[in-house]
């Protein structure tokens, strides 16, 4: 079993995979693996098989996929969030939030958690969403935080 946040990533090793949609989860143990929402309900997994060549998803001139991703990081985020940030206007635009102008004044503090290279993409994130909003942002290993107490 791999877990990987990109096909190029595991494509020398495999090319069965299987794609979590938002709100499931995988549990990975050695005989295998089990999906379920974050309810607790089962998923019959659809195995996709990915006909792409591993030359086609090239690592081009980095060492290593992990290595292309870091750098990556700054285009990923911004290219996330164009289309949804404003600087001419001073605004944000996130309507799959349902945020009322009331709601967003009230928020005092932004939390991102993350794992791996996530998690440095988080770092960036805190920077440009600290300057835009000018709110504390925190980035927390996501594997951790449910541990703290803040």
């Amino acid at each position: 079993m791999f877990v990987a946040s990109d096909l190029p990533a595991i494509l020398e090793h495999t090319r069965r995979v299987i794609f979590l949609e938002s709100r499931q989860m995988a549990i990975v143990r050695q005989d295998g693996v089990h999906i379920q929402t974050l309810s607790g309900k089962t998923i019959q997994p659809v195995i996709h098989t990915i006909p792409w060549d591993p030359i086609a998803a090239e690592k081009g001139e980095y060492r290593h996929f992990m290595h292309k991703e870091i750098h990556e990081q700054v285009r990923s985020l911004t290219d996330t969030i164009a289309g949804r940030v404003n600087i001419d206007d001073n605004r944000i635009r996130l309507p799959e939030l349902l945020l009322t102008p009331e709601k967003a004044k009230s928020i005092q503090k932004i939390v991102i958690t993350a794992c791996g290279t996530a998690a440095h993409a988080g770092m960036v994130g805190k920077i440009l969403i600290e300057q835009i909003t000018r709110l504390p942002v925190e980035v927390d290993i996501a594997s951790e935080f449910r541990y703290r107490d803040p």
